[in-house]
């Protein structure tokens, strides 16, 4: 089946249009504003279920004549015309081709939702990327040739996100210490959806250079336009400033028109949309109008009556659109114009003409190699971003005349240069580059992380595994980062030389190479750095334990199981390894750090067994409580009988904690232990309430009359959580003692008298009875509660329940996406009121009906209001505050 059409973009008579799983083209060759030709150009996008909106998107074209567009974490699955297979299906890609669909490529990968992209004036890419409601932010993307943001779809279905998480792979600060990765330039957004950039005559001067986002928030009282200014930043970007340029607004996206006007669209209400939309035109004051009008008149004449003269001067033009559309109309032309795209590239009528020449030249190299001659000289030129862009563009062509500049070029003045040469040098596999790349690398310092992943991708095509692996040795842990990113590009085993290194960085990098991509021959070198006493990283040893159990062999066991008993280990690593070997003998499908469809096949248990035995005494009886815990589930798991009295002794030693004699009970239990009854009394003289109710759980199975007794106990004197656990155990007991003590609960609800706390647990246990007293009750209480107030049913809910639980649906449910538009302690959103603080604020019957009728009660600030004001303009929106004034 389709997808959704998500974006679509018109040149002339031509229009592109992304609609999952295809590309099309259509054309009008009749000019009555219909499509007489048809094209699926390419298919085999979006080959996996995600959220929605996550389809393609963002058609532009780049200043190399090429179709951009992007999808997101859907994946794809593409053969190109040529017959090359492009395989990304775990994460969203930034994509490429020609405007026939031929020459297809992936430009960028690890992207999660990138809805829209957008080129400023000097052919750099730039995108929005949405968070993941997770607790982490949006981000305001560099695409950069080869760069991976890092997303994997996967992440999205682990509670934590992961690594994205975990890593904070997300985060402008924290993710640029993640080698691999482009990290972004900003957080920005929560929901990034449209992106625009100024073309250099639309609004006016203030707003030249600037870009514009729409941030979709789910309500308009929250959603903003973004205006935002960028600076450089050596190869990279900072961001100068960011203003709140449009508000009150639920917009989906904004671009500009041929009249130099902001078009702003409005979704107007909700997720799901309300079936209906605006579309929102601003203008500014102090805008040259008559450059606008001018503008207005060339896109709309069109280049293609014009002669070379004058698209030549065009080239120069102020306006991005207008500079495009004519250097597109002389590439068409073909080798004719190649003089007129040369004079400008060298002579240009000022510096953004002369970039339009050199782009133009190599749109014409595409069929002809010789209009790259030009070119060459200008790898020399005064100018620098003339330099960097003959460098970028000699290189996507292919030129081997320009190598030994371009690696003079590694040792510019300027990033930029630098940055284009390397990409260059790579496409070359230019083998005497190495040695200048490592140098630039060096220099760099791993403080670009742009002008980091140049030198990357240049040692990628130049250099030998061997010679990566040989910098293991070298004094600069940025040539080190290098050599490791680049020998992860090529999937060579030869990382795992950087295993040893003494700085933990390092041995990290090299780690999440060899298990991430995953590189097989090098992963028993990761597996051995688990029980390396000096390797303290956790995401380096998460990646060691995890290597040690898709290897599976003896030894590995037998590691995992000399981490887990190592004192000294990070407690999170031990028990990960304990929960490694628990599920050796049935793995799952999915890895378990990257969540990634990684299957192993099926293997005996008895390697884990073995090596679990000699270790399960020691941890059950001297170890901090949650790993004492995990020993437990382990014991149950493989069925280690052996275990059976080191698991009573921690389930009946009173001063134990009570998450370990917890699960020592239900291991126990799980062993069919002929000491569970004994255990299950000890339990249930505790002090641990979770403790006290998983034993009356045992309880009530191996001996029922005496669970009765105790129930009946503790529903007259115990714990909130201790009555709902002594009612959950109450339903397991088929004794007329039982049916007794629930009837007489049953009859203090329907009269009313049943504590609050424990209201909902007593229904629910008397609704699992089938005898008749007991379903009489049900029915009489179930018909009291229908009267005219609707919230009336829910109202045994006001008390009682479970905290952690309610914390982990709200902050996890994916059907529930509770921090897509409130921040909880965690997260961002501002669509609805920070619901931190809001027990401290309002009563539990507040609280009920905003979750069973959301809209009953609007939050002070969040409602929606539509303003007559004194110059007769109508106003909606949200009132964020007020004063005296007004």
């Amino acid at each position: 089946l389709d997808g959704t059409g998500a974006g679509i973009l018109v040149r002339g008579d031509d229009v592109w249009w992304t609609c999952i799983p295809h590309l099309w083209h259509f054309h009008d060759t009749s000019g009555d504003g219909k499509a007489d030709v048809k094209n699926k150009l390419l298919s085999g996008f979006g080959v996996k279920f995600a959220l929605r909106g996550h389809d393609m998107h963002g058609l532009r074209f780049g200043p190399d004549g090429k179709l951009y567009f992007s999808i997101g974490d859907r994946g794809i699955n593409v053969t190109s015309k040529e017959g090359k297979k492009f395989e990304s299906p775990d994460t969203g890609s930034i994509m490429r081709c020609n405007p026939d669909g031929t020459e297809f490529e992936v430009f960028a990968t690890g992207v999660r939702n990138p809805q829209e992209l957008a080129f400023n004036e000097y052919g750099d890419l730039f995108t929005g990327d949405n968070n993941s409601d997770g607790g982490d932010k949006g981000r305001f993307v560099h695409l950069v040739e080869g760069g991976d943001c890092g997303w994997r779809m996967s992440f999205q279905y682990i509670n934590d996100r992961g690594p994205w998480n975990r890593e904070k792979l997300w985060d402008e600060k924290e993710a640029p210490k993640a080698r691999y990765l482009i990290p972004p330039i900003a957080n920005i957004a929560s929901g990034p959806s449209g992106l625009t950039y100024n073309p250099g005559t639309a609004l006016s001067d203030k707003y030249k250079g600037h870009f514009f986002l729409s941030d979709f928030r789910g309500g308009p009282s929250a959603s903003v336009v973004h205006d935002i200014s960028l600076e450089a930043n050596g190869a990279w970007y900072k961001v100068k400033e960011r203003h709140d340029l449009v508000q009150g607004i639920l917009t989906t996206d904004c671009e500009f028109g041929p009249d130099g006007s902001l078009y702003v669209l409005d979704w107007v209400e909700g997720w799901s949309g309300a079936n209906k939309g605006r579309i929102y035109k601003f203008t500014a004051e102090g805008a040259n109008r008559t450059l606008q009008a001018e503008t207005q008149k060339l896109i709309a004449e069109g280049m293609s009556q014009r002669g070379d003269e004058e698209l030549g001067k065009l080239l120069g033009h102020a306006d991005t659109r207008v500079r495009q559309a004519a250097q597109f109309a002389l590439a068409d032309k073909g080798p004719a114009s190649a003089a007129t795209l040369a004079k400008a590239a060298q002579s240009g009528p000022n510096q953004l003409g002369r970039l339009h020449g050199i782009w133009g030249l190599g749109q014409l190299a595409q069929k002809n190699a010789n209009a790259m001659s030009p070119l060459l000289p200008l790898l020399a030129d005064g100018d620098a971003e003339v330099r960097a862009q003959a460098a970028k563009v000699l290189g996507d062509r292919r030129i081997g005349q320009a190598a030994d500049k371009l690696i003079e070029l590694l040792k510019d003045q300027n990033s930029r240069v630098r940055f284009f040469a390397a990409l260059s040098l790579g496409k070359l596999g230019e083998k005497k580059a190495v040695d200048a790349l490592f140098t630039m690398l060096a220099e760099n310092n791993d403080q670009d992380p742009i002008l980091r992943h140049g030198g990357v991708m240049g040692l990628t095509g130049c250099a030998t595994a061997q010679q990566l692996a040989a910098k293991a040795s070298d004094g600069s842990a940025a040539v080190k980062f290098g050599a490791i990113v680049a020998l992860r590009r090529q999937q060579s085993a030869e990382v795992k030389t950087f295993l040893n290194d003494s700085n933990e960085d390092v041995v990290l990098e090299a780690a999440r190479a060899i298990h991430d991509v995953p590189i097989s021959d090098a992963m028993p070198a990761l597996a051995a750095l688990a029980t390396k006493k000096e390797v303290r990283n956790p995401h380096t040893l998460f990646r060691a334990v995890n290597a040690n159990y898709r290897l599976g062999k003896s030894d590995n066991a037998r590691a995992l199981a000399a981490v887990a008993g190592d004192s000294s280990m990070l407690e999170p690593v031990r028990r990960d390894a304990l929960e490694a070997l628990a599920n050796w003998g049935n793995p799952e499908a999915r890895d378990r750090i990257l969540n990634l469809w990684r299957p192993l096949p099926t293997r005996p248990a008895d390697d884990a067994i073995g090596a679990a035995t000699a270790t399960l005494p020691g941890l059950l009886k001297d170890s901090p409580g949650t790993i004492q815990e995990m020993a437990a589930k382990l014991a149950a798991k493989l069925s280690i009988k052996t275990a059976g009295e080191p698991l009573f002794q921690l389930a009946s030693n009173g001063q134990a904690p009570g998450i370990a004699r917890v699960a020592a009970l239900k291991a126990l239990a799980d062993l069919k232990d002929p000491r569970l009854a004994e255990a299950a009394k000890a339990a249930v003289k505790g002090q641990d309430q979770k403790l006290r109710t998983e034993g009356l759980q045992v309880l009530a199975t191996q001996d029922p009359g005496a669970a009765v007794k105790v129930i009946g106990e503790i529903i007259h004197g115990g714990s909130p959580t201790e009555k709902q656990g002594a009612l959950l155990a109450l339903t397991q007991i088929k004794r007329p003692e039982a049916n007794a003590l629930l009837t007489e609960l049953m009859d203090k609800l329907v009269a009313g008298s049943a504590p609050a706390e424990i209201q909902l647990d007593i229904y629910e246990a008397a609704k699992k009875s089938d005898t008749p007293e007991l379903k009489d009750r049900v029915g009489k209480f179930r018909d009291a509660r229908k009267t005219g107030d609707p919230i009336n049913e829910y109202k045994i809910s006001l008390a009682g329940g479970d905290v952690e639980r309610g914390r982990k649906i709200f902050r996890e449910k994916a059907e529930v996406q509770c921090l897509r538009c409130h921040k909880a302690e965690i997260g961002d959103s501002v669509v609805g009121p920070d619901l931190t603080k809001i027990g401290a604020k309002k009563d539990r019957l507040y609280l009920l009906e905003s979750i069973v009728f959301p809209n009953k009660h609007i939050a002070e600030g969040f409602q929606t209001v539509v303003l007559t004001l004194a110059d007769g303009n109508i106003a909606a929106g949200r009132v964020l505050s007020e004063n005296a004034q007004g």
